[in-house]
């Protein structure tokens, strides 16, 4: 049996990506970050009282805040998704 180190080094010519660096790891992965950046949102909206919809303009997805997981999951039509808000 491989410890970690031996496991990611053994795996290392699997994952191996030349060129690929930390600065453009955005380039092929989609953050993963709960909210949308200010500089990322594509339309905000309220489905229902109390909710309010931010979507992300990389992607389209749906960052619902509300004041509880009930009132967040009860948006017709949106699929539920759980942020935390600010």
């Amino acid at each position: 049996m491989l410890n970690a180190v031996e496991a990611t080094q053994a795996q290392a010519g699997t994952y191996a990506s030349p060129g690929l660096t930390e600065a453009r790891i955005f380039d092929f992965y989609k953050d993963a970050s709960f909210g949308a950046k200010d500089t990322d949102i594509l339309r905000t909206y309220s489905p229902t009282a109390g909710v309010t919809v931010v979507r992300d303009a990389s992607f389209g997805v749906p960052h619902i805040f509300g004041p509880t997981a009930t009132r967040r999951c009860s948006c017709r039509g949106t699929p539920a998704r759980r942020t935390v808000s600010s």
